[in-house]
C-alpha cells in the first residue's frame, strides 16, 4: 500500500519530500541531519487529495479506478 500511495501522488505531482515525510521516511545524509522542516500545511494538502482519490476509487468512478482492488502477480 505505501508504495502504491508514493506512486500516485508522484504521479499527482506531489513533492517527494512530501510524500517521503508522509511515509515517515528520514532523508539521508546531511539532509536529513539538517532540515527538520515538518512540512504540515504540504502533508496536509496531499493527505486531503489522496482522501478524495480513495472516496472516488470505493464510489467505483470509472474515470478513476472501478472499486475493485488491483490484484498483484504472485512473486517466486
Amino acid at each position: 500500500m505505501r508504495d502504491t500511495i508514493k506512486t500516485r501522488m508522484r504521479e499527482h505531482g506531489i513533492e517527494g519530500r512530501v510524500s517521503e515525510a508522509l511515509l515517515a521516511h528520514v532523508p539521508p545524509g546531511i539532509v536529513g541531519t539538517y532540515d527538520h522542516a515538518e512540512l504540515l500545511p504540504q502533508r496536509r494538502d496531499a493527505l486531503e487529495w489522496w482522501s478524495g482519490e480513495l472516496a472516488r476509487i470505493l464510489a467505483g468512478d470509472p474515470e478513476k479506478g472501478t472499486g475493485e482492488p488491483r490484484r498483484r502477480a504472485a512473486r517466486r
